[in-house]
């Protein structure tokens, strides 16, 4: 027997529930609508639930009545604050970053970051020393100004002041390997790791991880990277310096794809937002800017008062955003 519209709603309902993990709301709405049998497998094809589009948009015109919908002018970056849907476009395409919460530090921050499964946040800067160490790795003799793990094998890349990049094996805690080629930031590809992206100076070099050998390398930037990021799939490279934004892919040799010049701005962090692919989140004085580089259109979120946004992390799992800053506080926003 086919379901009513009715039986098919409440699964989607269902469903949408257990996926935005209100696992209790789910289990009271299943007994309260009896309902017998699970969400038909054609729902696997939405990994935020089927409603999960719908109820974005309606969220907003039921808890946020007064949203402004008079477009800026034209010249200036559009502000969305911490509500999204300020301007017809944002709501129309759907955009979003909200703040949910602050938690302060007595340290100043220059990074954060989650967990693979966004329910640890991470931060880090100057100050305190960690009360719990698990291990030590000994070997640089520079300051350590970069470090990342890899997303599937037990290895740890570090670089440090002096330009020295060593590779660890997390299992045993020795140094694998060390050479010369360090800088700002090291990241490891996302998904299979295939390759390390390393900052230095203004040049970004792409090294295969099993031969250590340079696959690719971006030229261009005016001044010192700041930060760098890679998409979710591993295929292009997004880098920041204090005068501009670039994306890069990682099959084309030398050459950005996108370019955004922050005219005084002075940009510190970036990365790419969680939920939308296309777009990147770059983080400034005071600010943080919704950036999409296929349309050039930008849009201002006031984020920290009189404070740089040092660092910046997203997690893809809950899409999470997390910033941290001058003024000793990180902040999560969706």
């Amino acid at each position: 027997m086919n379901p009513s519209n009715e039986e098919i709603f409440q699964m989607y309902l269902y469903d949408y529930l257990i996926k935005r993990g209100l696992s209790y709301a789910a289990e009271m709405f299943r007994r309260e609508a009896q309902i017998t049998t699970k969400p038909p497998i054609e729902f696997h094809e939405y990994p935020h639930g089927f409603l999960h589009e719908f109820w974005l948009l309606l969220h907003d015109d039921m808890y946020n009545p007064m949203l402004q919908k008079k477009p800026p002018p034209s010249n200036q970056a559009l502000n969305v604050g911490t509500s999204r849907d300020t301007t017809p476009q944002i709501y129309q395409e759907g955009y979003s970053i909200k703040f949910l919460a602050t938690f302060p530090s007595v340290d100043l921050l220059s990074s954060c970051d989650f967990s693979s499964d966004g329910k640890v946040l991470a931060s880090g800067g100057f100050g305190r020393k960690p009360g719990t160490v698990l291990f030590d790795l000994a070997g640089h003799n520079g300051v350590v100004k970069s470090l990342d793990f890899h997303p599937i094998e037990t290895l740890l890349c570090s670089s440090d002041s002096f330009d020295v990049i060593e590779v660890w094996d997390l299992i045993n805690c020795v140094r694998m390997k060390n050479f010369m080629a360090g800088g700002q930031q090291i990241r490891f590809q996302p998904v299979f790791g295939k390759f390390l992206a390393v900052a230095n100076r203004n040049v970004i070099t792409i090294l295969d991880i099993q031969t250590w050998k340079v696959q690719n390398r971006f030229q261009g930037h005016n001044k010192e990277i700041c930060s760098i990021c890679w998409d979710a799939q591993g295929q292009t490279i997004a880098s920041v310096t204090e005068d501009c934004a670039r994306v890069w892919s990682i099959a084309l040799a030398g050459q950005y794809l996108y370019e955004y010049q922050s005219n005084g701005k002075r940009f510190r962090s970036i990365i790419f937002h969680p939920r939308y692919p296309n777009v990147l989140l770059i983080g400034g004085y005071e600010n943080m800017e919704l950036w999409i580089p296929e349309t050039g259109q930008v849009y201002l979120i006031p984020a920290h008062t009189n404070a740089t946004v040092t660092g910046l992390a997203a997690c893809t799992q809950n899409e999470f955003i997390a910033s941290c800053s001058s003024d000793c506080t990180v902040k999560i926003w969706k």
